[in-house]
């Protein structure tokens, strides 16, 4: 609801920009990841969203994450499940 309500302080969205850039650039240590991620994009024809993808993450605003969480956080459509330990049969 927090989300949802715009109750995110710009501060948490520059930590979360900041860590997901972070998750990025450290995925691209290994020259495999770095071919993997390459070939991914390449065999659908269009390498373009990984070269403007920090761009396009600096771009997301507050309002983006508001609307998106309004979007899809829908509670009545929401499927919840718990998950109980089994019990030990004797």
């Amino acid at each position: 609801e927090k989300i949802k309500n715009g109750d995110v302080t710009q501060a948490e969205l520059d930590k979360v920009k900041i860590n997901t850039k972070a998750e990025f650039i450290y995925s691209l240590e290994s020259s495999n990841s770095v071919t993997s991620l390459y070939g991914d994009y390449y065999v659908k024809g269009n390498i373009q969203p990984l070269l403007e993808y920090e761009e396009k993450l600096d771009k997301i605003t507050l309002k983006d994450i508001s609307d998106i969480a309004k979007k899809y956080f829908d509670h009545d459509l929401s499927t919840t499940v718990i998950l109980k330990k089994q019990e030990e049969k004797k």
